[in-house]
């Protein structure tokens, strides 16, 4: 019996010291949309090559291991995509991180039915996603912005 209490107690401190040594509570870092260019199209699908600007607002640098994310433009699904490059953000820092995204024929052209419609001002998007620690927590982020249109 003792050996069983004996041998919990050590587990339970080997995971408070792990909880300890991680990155533990960390405030979310921002990600934003810094660039996006069009690398290649099909008939049926575009692919984007975005960089994303992480910033990290902690006093421990972050490290990534990868991210997934989505793009929604005018509250509609429009790209999406995955990263498997690792980077370090540094504290209080940020980095540049370049993804892969695609659309398909139906998210674009549901894009441009929308703009003929209303000749909006700006175009309002949302980037969404999980960024991948190497602790291997997934920590979300949300980012809304617009773009203003020239007239």
């Amino acid at each position: 019996m003792f050996k069983c209490f004996a041998f919990l107690m050590l587990s339970l401190g080997l995971m408070l010291l792990q909880g300890c040594t991680s990155l533990g509570n960390i405030e979310p870092p921002s990600v934003n949309i810094a660039d996006i260019r069009l690398q290649g199209a099909t008939l049926l699908e575009q692919r984007y090559r975005l960089q994303l600007r992480i910033q990290n607002p902690n006093p421990v640098d972050l490290p990534i291991e990868g991210l997934s994310y989505d793009l929604e433009i005018n509250g509609k699904p429009f790209s999406k995509g995955v990263s498997s490059q690792a980077i370090t953000v540094p504290r209080y820092g940020s980095e540049l991180l370049e993804v892969e995204g695609t659309s398909t024929l139906f998210d674009v052209l549901r894009q441009m039915a929308e703009l003929r419609k209303g000749q909006p001002k700006a175009v309002q998007y949302r980037l969404t996603g999980k960024l991948g620690l190497s602790n291997g927590r997934r920590e979300p982020f949300d980012y809304q912005g617009q773009v203003e249109l020239p007239e």
